[in-house]
């Protein structure tokens, strides 16, 4: 059983090392790029946000017309603060839910 559980620690320590270490580049390439430095200078916006930002605007550059990039930045955000739990985003007639 203590082989198990130290097999379980081994491989958390190994996640945080890796989890660390892409943070570490995520920081670093957001550091890099103009938008996403002015982006973090906001706060609560990580460099990882800032990053998924900027790549949902680079990427809807593609597509026409500036709602279509003002949604997809959106549904991208709200779908980030769902998965890290941050709170519910609010849509522009539900005030309720504004409160983080």
């Amino acid at each position: 059983m203590a082989r198990i559980i130290q097999g379980l620690a081994d491989d958390c320590r190994r996640l945080d090392e890796r989890i660390e270490r892409l943070s570490r580049e995520i920081e670093a390439m957001a550091r890099q790029a103009a938008g996403c430095e002015r982006l973090t200078s906001v706060s609560g916006i990580w460099p990882i946000i800032a990053s998924a930002a900027m790549r949902t605007v680079q990427k809807s550059r593609a597509t026409s017309g500036l709602r279509a990039r003002a949604q997809m930045l959106f549904d991208q955000l709200v779908d980030l603060r769902r998965r890290f739990g941050l709170g519910q985003v609010a849509t522009p007639g539900e005030h309720h839910k504004r409160r983080v």
